[in-house]
């Protein structure tokens, strides 16, 4: 798969490959280490397109979440956590419990004994609470202050914004579809039939 490294524009000056269907390139960034595939490169173009002067934070949960700053049309920072993989792997889901996401947003190195408990419980609002508080605690500088927009659809999407919306974040949503499908037209109007082939 072709990257480009940070900080890029987020429609590419080129897309990789031959013939009628060519790639969109993914986004890398070295430190912190993260990578972010295509699709959510796309997404990010798509939902660029809706809000052409958005700037800001674009996060996109999933069993990896990328947290994509976007500034001027450029992708300037990327930062990712698996938090939601590990959730759905500890019994997790959509709900989150608000005690469990203040107890390691404070406190994330007590990330680990609020796992062993809620587990123990058999509470997935609280697993799901306790490592988004640790995952918001890391991701801060993306939040805090920041104009966001939730990426997706389902049960990780639910959580984020819940998770977001109890600090006082403003959260917009889009679906990944509608962001997609947006990016698939910005792509065929600047490079013609060339797409990129999730």
């Amino acid at each position: 798969m072709a990257v480009e490294p940070l900080p890029v524009a987020l429609i590419p000056e080129a897309l990789s490959g031959d013939g009628p269907v060519r790639d969109l390139p993914g986004l890398t960034q070295a430190d912190p280490r993260h990578a972010a595939e295509p699709r959510a490169r796309l997404a990010a173009i798509g939902f660029q397109a809706m809000n052409p002067r958005w700037d800001g934070s674009l996060c996109l949960p999933g069993g990896v979440t990328h947290w994509i700053g976007v500034s001027a049309g450029e992708t300037v920072y990327l930062q990712g956590s698996v938090s939601l993989a590990m959730a759905q792997g500890l019994g997790g889901g959509a709900d989150v419990s608000a005690e469990a996401l203040a107890a390691t947003l404070s406190r994330p190195e007590r990330l680990a004994v609020a796992l062993r408990s809620a587990t123990l419980a058999g509470d997935g609002a609280a697993v799901t609470g306790a490592l988004l508080g640790a995952d918001l605690a890391a991701m801060k500088p993306m939040w805090l202050g920041q104009e966001v927009a939730v990426i997706g659809s389902g049960a990780p999407v639910a959580a984020m914004r819940q998770a977001l919306e109890a600090q006082g974040v403003m959260v917009t949503l889009v679906s990944d579809d509608a962001a997609c499908q947006r990016g698939f037209e910005v792509l065929g109007a600047t490079f013609g039939a060339a797409r990129h082939a999730p």
